[in-house]
């Protein structure tokens, strides 16, 4: 077989690579548990799993005339499994197939192994919603084939952080207040349903005020702390809340943006309700104020129906402020303050609770340094 090594960068926005119409032989869906190779049941696709969602991705594919040696240092995260291949073979982007890198012309039964460097979690240095391009790699993967009988998958390396933080998972999040955070959602969620036992608003509107100071930086904060309905959705388990908006830019003003509790045990928005929020006002990193909307729905009608109403007479506004020092090591603490105008007296002293709990999580999960 003629050796050939081919490059090239793939950008996604799925957290993988594919190779597609490849047999795969007996025995490679033990690879699901290494994180870094599976099989898309029900097909003949080839995942390569990455840890960064979008890239680009540095992609290098060797045709070999015999087996290689023990992978080089640089590499973090291998493996190897044994295919059978009928038509040529390419490492493309996941939906569109472009761009894409040839692997293999010919057919036959071949070792491949996955080599991958920097995988991680990290966050991007301004987290944004929607990334921009960026031609810097983030990741490098090296695919190799050589001519071989099948043999058994065998894993030659897992030492990357995403690998890592898959097969060793902290345990739970545990955040003081989740309990009375909680039951304040399911109050007030209570009263947007309509459901026995809930209040009746007499029309009079308070303000409520919580601050934390958390570590880390307020640009690492700002995306997260100014778009904020409910973090506890991510760190209590049970039935996801949903969340659509009309935005086509982060922070876009004017544009509606839609949260519902569904049936989650965090019943801010009741089980049939929403809230709706809208950004009037962003001076990024340090302030945002947010037009926020409790709707009322009804089993059978949907939220964004022209029938529902507001459960409460005037909208309601959410300033969000991030105020940033630090410390004689120089490390970087940020004060988060909301500021909840205009809120049902009913309700004011829930959404205290309510939002005391929410900057807890934000700070129990190191939400300004991870």
């Amino acid at each position: 077989m003629t050796e050939r090594d081919e490059h090239g960068v793939i950008d996604g926005q799925d957290a993988a690579l594919v190779i597609r119409d490849v047999a795969v032989l007996p025995g490679a869906d033990e690879l699901a548990g290494t994180t870094l190779v599976s099989r898309i049941e029900g097909s003949h696709d080839l995942l390569i799993h990455t840890g960064d969602q979008w890239g680009p991705y540095d992609v290098v594919t060797r045709v070999l005339a015999r087996a290689p040696g023990e992978p080089g240092p640089r590499w973090e995260d291998v493996v190897e499994l044994s295919i059978t291949v009928s038509t040529p073979l390419q490492v493309s982007e996941l939906i569109d197939g472009d761009p894409s890198v040839t692997l293999v012309a010919e057919p036959g039964e071949y070792r491949l192994r996955v080599s991958a460097q920097g995988r991680s979690h990290l966050p991007r240095d301004d987290e944004e919603r929607f990334p921009t391009h960026t031609d810097e790699v983030v990741e490098w993967y090296e695919v190799a084939v050589w001519s071989a009988p099948p043999q058994a998958p065998s894993v030659l390396r897992l030492r990357s952080l995403y690998a890592l933080e898959q097969l060793h998972p902290t345990p739970p999040l545990v955040v003081p207040g989740e309990a009375a955070g909680l039951a304040a959602a399911g109050r007030i969620g209570r009263d947007v349903d309509g459901a026995p036992g809930s209040r009746v608003l007499s029309g009079r509107v308070t303000t409520v005020v919580v601050k934390r100071t958390i570590r880390g930086t307020r640009r690492r904060l700002f995306l997260s702390c100014s778009y904020l309905t409910s973090w506890s959705h991510v760190y209590v388990d049970g039935p996801s809340w949903s969340f659509s908006d009309s935005a086509r830019t982060d922070y876009e003003l004017g544009a509606p943006n839609w949260s519902y509790a569904h049936k989650h045990p965090d019943q801010l928005t009741g089980r049939y309700g929403a809230v709706q929020t809208t950004f009037l006002e962003v001076a990024k990193p340090q302030r945002a104020v947010r037009e926020w909307v409790w709707l009322r729905g009804h089993a059978n009608v949907r939220v964004n129906d022209p029938r529902i109403t507001r459960a409460h007479a005037a909208p309601t506004m959410v300033t969000t402020t991030l105020t940033q020092t630090r410390d004689a090591e120089g490390q970087a603490w940020t004060t988060i303050t909301l500021e909840h105008a205009g809120l049902p007296a009913e309700w004011a002293a829930d959404m205290e609770t309510y939002w005391n709990y929410q900057l807890a999580i934000a700070d129990h999960a190191d939400f300004g340094t991870r």
